[in-house]
């Protein structure tokens, strides 16, 4: 998903794993994708990506669209190790979050072919329109 999303191959060993200490992963009502938000005392697991420059940021923002701003983080690293990340949080009001687990291997089986088909739609044509 990623890769089609930034138009490269982003290899698995460049993604480093971390920890979103104090938010969760939550399922958001009507949709198939989740949100990341504040909660006290859980945490995230995910992967930081570096070298992300202003055209990728640019697709990554159309992709996650209006519904998210990129706010800064703390993120844990192996080794106890801290750094400061970009994350895309839901804007105040912009979903409505369930209390239905989600799970990234459950998406993955349902609906990942779905949105890889929507992204390389929205991706192939939206070029021709920008360079006009």
């Amino acid at each position: 998903m990623l890769s089609a999303v930034l138009e490269r191959r982003v290899w698995p060993r460049s993604l480093v794993p971390a920890v979103l200490r104090g938010h969760r992963r939550k399922g958001v009502r009507g949709a198939n994708y989740p949100v990341v938000v504040r909660q006290r005392r859980v945490s995230v697991d995910g992967v930081i990506l570096d070298g992300v420059g202003a055209v990728e940021q640019a697709r990554l923002s159309a992709y996650e669209g209006d519904g998210y701003e990129l706010v800064q983080a703390l993120a844990d690293l192996l080794r106890r190790r801290c750094r400061h990340v970009f994350i895309f949080a839901p804007r105040l009001g912009a979903y409505v979050v369930s209390n239905r687990p989600w799970s990234f291997a459950g998406w993955r089986l349902r609906y990942k072919q779905l949105a890889m088909k929507s992204v390389a739609v929205g991706w192939v044509e939206q070029p021709c329109e920008t360079h006009r």
